[in-house]
């Protein structure tokens, strides 16, 4: 381990890891309304994996590369002994990497403690942005012993980049993570298709430094050795990304849903419950503004993802975002669509019906938030927007899944 350490401590990962840690962070903060949703954060900082990928490779190549020079051979003097010490250096990098995502996700998590938010419930993520980061090492350690100092970090970018295009028909390529950026309340990640990729992208990594490995051989012991590695690492790119499942990359959760307050009830995820009582609240005054109109009608609304309409039992939908909640207050805007939707009608989801519906909102909406901001008297109920409403309320309501 001692090479290990000194590489640690003498590579140029120790450098690329605050260059990390700065973008990771200011990529982050540069969209705040994740901030009472780790689980959102941390997806988010997955986004970066597209561009800190070929960054890890191309350092890997170079500190590899370096490590066959002389006058850096006491850094690797270990790796003599056993093949797989010409690993070190690309490991270094990687380490670094990790340390550098770690730090961003501890700082997140922070935030989102200090503003009594909801913790990480999406473990899968650690995994899927730390895999591709050993895959893109094990690309610069290739590249690092198969060309020269100068010519390694370019053609360990330029690999990098040809494994996202050639999966790129399929889907995912396996330097990037699954992202998001919006709330995953509703959502989870599918552990099936987490773990084909994690595994992918680990396997590509193994017969990438096992080429590596043994491209220090005599080439007729290593020709069969480096061309089974090359159909293994061909099969791990494509295999994840083109795998027949759905298209999404989330599934509605299947955790168990509860609800808050009454007149009316918010329901939904378990663990989101702590997020619910300023849409509650916000929806229950809404409710009093417009006593003795038509818009309070529905008892209860239950958060809904996905076009996910099997499980309403009676309840309206609510399309929820953490993002519209401001100063404990779910925003008027965020109110007002909720209360213009009492059920998903169907007819919105085919083009030559959806129009007439879209203008009724237009027309109910307005309206809405000159009541809810005090600027209007709740009733009479003007007749264009009562007109508009009922158009509404009485479309053919969804009570199944879209898909």
């Amino acid at each position: 381990m001692r090479p290990y350490i000194t590489w640690l401590r003498r590579g140029t990962g120790r450098f690329l890891a605050p260059v990390l840690l700065g973008f990771l962070l200011m990529a982050l903060f540069s969209q705040p309304d994740w901030m009472i949703e780790l689980d959102w954060a941390t997806r988010l900082t997955a986004a970066s994996v597209l561009v800190v990928s070929p960054a890890v490779a191309a350092v890997a190549a170079f500190d590899t590369s370096r490590r066959l020079r002389p006058t850096l051979t006491l850094l690797g003097r270990g790796s003599v002994r056993k093949p797989w010490h010409i690993a070190f250096p690309s490991l270094a990098v990687v380490t670094w990497a990790v340390v550098a995502y770690l730090l961003t996700w501890l700082v997140a998590a922070a935030v989102v403690s200090i503003n009594d938010g909801i913790g990480i419930h999406d473990w899968w993520v650690f995994p899927e942005v730390v895999a591709p980061l050993v895959g893109a090492g094990s690309i610069g350690l290739f590249a690092g012993m198969v060309a020269g100092p100068r010519l390694a970090p370019p053609a360990a970018v330029m690999t990098v980049l040809a494994a996202l295009v050639c999966a790129a028909p399929w889907g995912r390529g396996p330097f990037e993570a699954v992202t998001t950026y919006g709330t995953l309340t509703g959502l989870q990640r599918p552990p099936v298709r987490a773990v084909a990729v994690v595994v992918g992208v680990l396997v590509l990594a193994l017969a990438v430094a096992t080429a590596a490995v043994e491209s220090n051989r005599p080439a007729g012991a290593r020709s069969a050795v480096l061309g089974l590695c090359a159909g293994v690492a061909a099969v791990a790119t494509v295999l994840p990304s083109a795998w027949p499942w759905k298209v999404e990359i989330y599934d509605v959760t299947d955790e168990a849903y509860g609800c808050v307050g009454s007149a009316p009830a918010v329901c939904g995820p378990r663990s989101r419950l702590p997020l619910l009582p300023p849409v509650q609240a916000s929806l229950a005054e809404a409710y009093t503004q417009l006593a003795g109109t038509e818009f309070i009608r529905p008892t209860a609304f239950r958060v809904t993802r996905l076009d996910h309409y099997a499980h309403l039992d009676g309840a309206a939908p609510l399309d929820f975002d953490p993002a519209d909640v401001h100063n404990d207050r779910y925003d008027n805007d965020a109110v007002a669509r909720a209360l213009v939707r009492p059920h998903q009608c169907s007819e919105l989801f085919v083009a030559s019906s959806a129009e007439p519906l879209l203008q009724a909102q237009d027309v109910v909406i307005p309206w809405l938030l000159q009541v809810l901001a005090g600027e209007t008297a709740a009733t009479p109920v003007p007749d264009d927007v009562s007109l508009a409403f009922a158009r509404i309320q009485n479309c053919r309501p969804m009570t199944g899944d879209l898909r």
